[in-house]
């Protein structure tokens, strides 16, 4: 997502979205949220939601072409967790349920722990 800051001529990459076709932890095709970022001066102007919501709109569509929901798949760091939690009931509303969450310790390099949650995106 690109936008232009206050200040400057150029548009700019503000956001950005990065999901892969993966396997979740127990091995079922699914679709992994690798990165959702969004530049501190645009944060809290609701673009990651907005990110987030594209994501599961494409993933509604890949469920009714398939004809079975699509397994969405991530892992948060801390920062992360309150764009998800804050819009648990939006998900749900789009078609998104979440059917597992587990608490990852040591996940990250740094040994920060992770919170591995799997969604069931229904078209």
């Amino acid at each position: 997502m690109a936008g232009i800051r206050p200040g400057k001529k150029q548009a700019e990459i503000v956001a950005y979205i990065v999901a892969i076709e993966d396997e979740t932890d127990e091995g079922d095709p699914s679709v992994y949220l690798e990165d959702i970022a969004v530049i501190p001066g645009a944060q809290k102007q609701g673009i990651g939601w907005e990110l987030l919501k594209t994501l599961v709109d494409n993933l509604k569509k890949k469920a009714a072409q398939d004809g079975k929901p699509v397994l969405l798949d991530m892992h948060l760091r801390e920062g992360s967790r309150a764009l998800l939690q804050k819009h648990q009931d939006d998900l749900k509303n789009l078609g998104a349920a979440l059917i597992e969450e587990v608490l990852v310790s040591d996940y990250y390099d740094n040994g920060e722990d992770s919170l591995y949650q799997v969604y069931a995106v229904t078209a």
